[in-house]
């Protein structure tokens, strides 16, 4: 499977959106999907999967189309680099079947990864599992210095 998912990157011009990026769509859309049927017991419908990648990808292709890079449009959100010398720190927390989880991950101004960390916290809620989430990536933040 891998060399076939490789080989789709080869395949597009780089002003497509490539096989690759559309083969991934699609997968995510049927993990999205399977998940939605274990945690929320809905029943998955094949064709929404492919509509929703499709509208997903013509959207990124609209918004990334050579075509469209014109002086009106100005409306990308872009990430803002940080000063030098600060760091951030990106937490999450995550919930399925009563069971939480926290993550987060520490970066220096350029973007590299100082630290990243993920924990079972056991039976809580969503709400729950972001305090710690941010409790811990402050305190690793902290404790490097």
């Amino acid at each position: 499977m891998y060399t076939w998912l490789l080989s789709l990157s080869l395949s597009s011009p780089k002003s497509d959106l490539d096989l690759l990026s559309k083969a991934l769509l699609i997968c995510w859309q049927i993990w999205e999907a399977r998940n939605n049927l274990l945690v929320q017991d809905s029943k998955p419908i094949p064709a929404s999967c492919i509509h929703v990648a499709a509208t997903v990808g013509l959207d990124y292709w609209k918004l990334n189309s050579s075509l469209k890079k014109d002086k009106d449009f100005s409306m990308m959100i872009k990430r803002h680099p940080l000063p030098t010398g600060w760091i951030k720190v990106n937490f999450d927390g995550s919930h399925m079947n009563s069971q939480a989880s926290t993550r987060f991950v520490i970066r220096y101004c350029d973007g590299h990864v100082l630290l990243a960390s993920a924990d079972n916290i056991g039976e809580n809620s969503i709400n729950v599992a972001e305090s710690p989430a941010l409790w811990d990536g402050l305190a690793a933040a902290i404790e490097r210095g």
